[in-house]
């Protein structure tokens, strides 16, 4: 995984979001079907 950037939601709104990194991942391991329920819980 590479750090891109970090959330800005433009209006100052502390939320959990804001200021988290956003992630570029490559050369995934499993297909989206596979990781797509695991992803809906993260956070």
């Amino acid at each position: 995984m590479t750090p891109a950037a970090r959330v800005d939601n433009g209006v100052d709104l502390d939320n959990d979001e804001q200021g988290e990194t956003i992630w570029v991942c490559r050369d995934r391991t499993s297909s989206w079907d596979e990781m797509w329920p695991r992803l809906q819980t993260i956070g």
